[in-house]
């Protein structure tokens, strides 16, 4: 090997960045994930350039290449990095580094039927005090999905193209609102009650649980055409618009 090769050889090994010791990894929870991609089951990543301060705590972070673009995946990578921990020698902070935060997609969620008894008259009624009371201050699906997606924050083609799809595709405010009285008179009829208890039953998470679960009206479908329409539309993988055939 000649001497030039050697050198060029040792200095890059010598340039290589010290394995990363993790005393807290940097691992995606579900509430990590962009709304966007979670509600597409959209994989992507981010990068994130950092430094560590002597207590192994990243600091100056900034988030790198992202793909697919425009999921949210760079702010969220850099609030999960800031939030991990690295251990380090003391004397060598700040000390610089990059990781790649992966996003992977969740399974779908099973939609859920009811097969229970139909709800009498009283159950109905208390069904739509209930779903008058849980949405008083509720904007539609829409504007949920809009807010939550940042679309606002889209470029224009795509914000566009977005807003079009949720404007076909997205229930109005009323329709809601009947799925969830019907949703909830189903809990009472399953339970055998009338009306929804004074006060909050011990098994009070599993009520509220049931009610979305036994509404007619599911966002799943709604979501699963949003993700079709969006990834036809712009490349899930990359970010980038399709070259037309």
């Amino acid at each position: 090997m000649s001497l030039w090769l050697t050198l060029t050889t040792l200095a890059a090994l010598g340039a290589q960045e010290p394995t990363l010791e993790w005393l807290e990894r940097p691992v995606p929870q579900p509430d990590d994930y962009p709304a966007i991609a979670r509600d597409l089951r959209i994989d992507g990543y981010a990068e994130v350039f950092c430094q560590a301060n002597a207590q192994g705590i990243p600091i100056n972070c900034r988030a790198g290449t992202a793909r697919p673009a425009h999921m949210g995946f760079e702010n969220a990578a850099v609030r999960l990095v800031q939030r991990a921990r690295l251990n380090i020698d003391a004397t060598e902070a700040p000390r610089d580094f990059s990781i790649k935060v992966p996003f992977a997609s969740r399974t779908a969620s099973e939609i859920s039927h009811y097969d229970g008894p139909a709800p009498n008259e009283a159950q109905l009624a208390a069904g739509q005090q209930r779903a008058t009371a849980m949405m008083r201050n509720t904007r539609a699906l829409k504007f949920r999905i809009a807010t939550a997606w940042n679309v606002d924050r889209m470029p224009d083609d795509m914000r566009q193209n977005v807003m079009g799809w949720l404007d076909e595709l997205a229930p109005p405010l009323a329709q809601e609102r009947q799925s969830v009285a019907m949703g909830a008179a189903r809990v009472l009829a399953i339970r055998g009650l009338q009306q929804f208890p004074a006060t909050q039953p011990t098994d009070w998470e599993t009520w509220r649980r049931d009610i979305p679960r036994f509404q007619p009206l599911k966002a799943e479908p709604v979501l699963a055409e949003l993700r079709q329409r969006y990834c036809a539309a712009y490349d899930c993988t990359s970010g980038e618009t399709p070259d037309t055939p």
